[in-house]
C-alpha cells in the first residue's frame, strides 16, 4: 500500500487514528491526572471527536464521535467542579483550567453552528448532533436563567444579565435559521421565544413558583415545541406535494 493510498484512507476514515488517540487521551485524563489539568486532554478529546465527526465517511464513526463529545463534555465539567471544590490545584493549573472552562462553555454553541453550516442533510449523524447540542445549549441557558442556579434578582431590579442572555440566544438562533433553510421555522420560532423571554424578564425572573415552574417553561419550551411541530408539518406537506407531483 503506497503513501497516496494511506493518505486517502486517513482522509476518508480518520477514526483509524483519531479513535485510538481519543481513547489514550481520555484514559490519561481520567486515570493519570489528579488535578484540573485533566481538562487539557479532555479538551483535546472533544476536538478530536469534532474533527472525526465532520470528516469521516463512516456514519457509525460520525455518530459515535458525537456521543463521545457529549460524554467527555459532561465528564470534563465534573472534573473541573470536583477540583475547584477541593481547591487542590495551584501554580499554572488554575489559570489553565479557568481558561479551558470558557472553551468548554463555548463548545456546544460553536459546534452547533458548525453543524448547521457544514453537515449535510438528510443524514442520521447530523440529526443526532443537532439533538445532542441543542440539549447541551438548553442546559447552559437554564444555568444562566435568573431564579434557578443564579438566584433571583432583588425586587424592582432589572435582570440585565438574563435579558442579554436571551437576546443573545434570539440572535444566535436567528443565525442558525439562516444557515439551515430546512430548519428556519423551528429555529426562527426558537429565536422568537428568546425575544419573548427577554421582553417579559421582569415577570419571569422574579423568582416566584408560578414564574419559575409554569410561565417560564411554557415560554422557553412550549414556543420552540410549537415551532418544531410547524416545521414537521411543513416537511410533511412538502413531501406530500413532491409525491403528488411525481
Amino acid at each position: 500500500m503506497n503513501t497516496d493510498t494511506h493518505s486517502s484512507l486517513l482522509r476518508r476514515h480518520p477514526e483509524t487514528v483519531s479513535g485510538p488517540l481519543a481513547v489514550l487521551l481520555f484514559a490519561f485524563a481520567y486515570w493519570g491526572v489528579d488535578s484540573a489539568a485533566a481538562m487539557i486532554p479532555y479538551t483535546l478529546v472533544m476536538a478530536v471527536a469534532v474533527f472525526t465527526a465532520m470528516t469521516s465517511v463512516s456514519t457509525v464513526a460520525r455518530s459515535l464521535s458525537w456521543i463521545v463529545l457529549v460524554t467527555v463534555w459532561i465528564v470534563d465539567f465534573f472534573s473541573y467542579f470536583d477540583h475547584s471544590m477541593r481547591e487542590v490545584d495551584a501554580g499554572w493549573v488554575v489559570p489553565v483550567a479557568e481558561t479551558l472552562i470558557w472553551v468548554w462553555l463555548a463548545m456546544p454553541p460553536a459546534v452547533f453552528l458548525l453543524v448547521c453550516w457544514k453537515s449535510p442533510r438528510p443524514r442520521f449523524d447530523t440529526y443526532l448532533a443537532e439533538a445532542i447540542l441543542l440539549v447541551l445549549i438548553g442546559i447552559q441557558m437554564g444555568s444562566y436563567t435568573p431564579g434557578y442556579i443564579n438566584g433571583s434578582p432583588d425586587a424592582g431590579e432589572v435582570p440585565v444579565a438574563g435579558i442579554l442572555v436571551y437576546l443573545g440566544a434570539a440572535a444566535y438562533f436567528g443565525v442558525a435559521a439562516w444557515l439551515v433553510p430546512t430548519r428556519r421555522i423551528f429555529y426562527g420560532v426558537t429565536a422568537l421565544a428568546g425575544i419573548a423571554i427577554a421582553s417579559s424578564s421582569m415577570v419571569l425572573f422574579s423568582g416566584g413558583w408560578m414564574q419559575n415552574y409554569v410561565l417560564f417553561p411554557i415560554i422557553a419550551l412550549g414556543i420552540p415545541m410549537v415551532g418544531l411541530l410547524l416545521q414537521i408539518a411543513w416537511w410533511g406537506s412538502r413531501k406530500a406535494r413532491a409525491t403528488a407531483a411525481a
